[in-house]
């Protein structure tokens, strides 16, 4: 980590964050159980696994699980495409503006 990092005053909090939110998801009791995960949901696994560390992971289970974590782990891909693509559709009526 100390190639990575600038040793300065102004960088002294700078962590790797899947390193870090799996240390404190330990802390908390709430990291993926992904042998259950493996054998229950096999898919959502994979996702879990190779897709992208996002705070819904630590969702599934443990104190103040949600049930809506399944489903936007499903749509992270979607979501950070539609952030960044204009030309998606966000689901209300676009605005004709006229030319002055």
């Amino acid at each position: 980590m100390n190639n990575r990092y600038v040793e300065s005053r102004r960088h002294t909090i700078q962590v790797d964050y899947p390193n870090y939110m799996h240390e404190l998801g330990e802390m908390i009791g709430c990291n993926p159980d992904m042998k259950t995960l493996m054998l229950e949901k096999p898919l959502l696994a994979w996702k879990v696994y190779f897709g992208p560390c996002v705070p819904y992971v630590f969702r599934l289970n443990g104190p103040n699980s949600w049930e809506g974590a399944e489903q936007a782990i499903w749509d992270v891909d979607y979501r950070s495409e539609r952030a960044t693509n204009n030309k998606i559709d966000r689901g209300r009526k676009q605005e004709v503006r006229k030319q002055v």
